[in-house]
């Protein structure tokens, strides 16, 4: 599925649907070399034991013009997920911020769902160039390669940030690179759920510039 070129956030239009996502809860440690199946709508890993569904919905408006704002405060391409999780709450947006883009929050889930701690989790979009990842401004400075995805038209790689590597330690990251530039989709907790829902929002992918 090809990214939708975003120039004006006036072609936009909110989507009436919603994509669920219906897993098996499996922990930390699932591999990242499973295909995606399917571009939205329903998805089951398995048919047993379903956990509770776990929503990604259309993003905000505010997301929308964030990226937007970071692509020409840049110059670059800002690649930004269609999809996010159903409450997620934008904390923190940062345009230029040490010459990077991220925009981070929380979100509440069902109770089985493991991220930062059960029933709550932590996704993150940023942008930085190599250099700005190795100072620690965003990412990590000792992430662990553990897979490869091709989503979107775009080569990614998983990251799997150890606790205490940098801004996005404990989480696992789809990350790839565009312009000379890296970009990720960030989830708290690798388990086998956060990558599939990574592999759905980077399917929805939207390239502002």
């Amino acid at each position: 599925m090809a990214s939708l070129v975003v120039t004006s956030t006036r072609r936009l239009q909110k989507p009436a649907c919603v994509a669920i996502l219906v897993v098996t809860l499996t922990g930390c440690g699932a591999s990242g070399n499973n295909s995606a199946n399917g571009h939205s709508g329903a998805s089951t890993l398995s048919p047993r034991t379903r956990a509770p569904a776990i929503r990604l919905v259309p993003a905000s408006a505010v997301v929308r013009r964030s990226c937007l704002r970071a692509a020409r405060r840049f110059t670059v391409t800002i690649y930004c997920p269609m999809r996010v999780p159903d409450h997620w709450v934008t904390d923190l947006i940062c345009i230029d911020c040490n010459g990077t883009f991220s925009i981070t929050g929380g979100f509440t889930a069902p109770r089985s769902y493991l991220g930062m701690v059960r029933g709550s989790g932590h996704f993150t979009v940023w942008a930085a160039t190599p250099a700005l990842i190795r100072q620690g401004y965003v990412g990590c400075t000792d992430g662990r390669p553990s897979g490869r995805a091709r989503l979107a038209g775009l080569q990614m790689r998983w990251i799997d940030c150890p606790q205490g590597s940098g801004l996005d330690g404990g989480h696992i990251l789809l990350q790839w690179s565009h312009g000379g530039w890296r970009y990720a989709l960030s989830m708290h907790s690798d388990t086998s759920t956060n990558r599939q829902l990574l592999r759905m929002m980077a399917r929805h992918l939207a390239r502002f510039r």
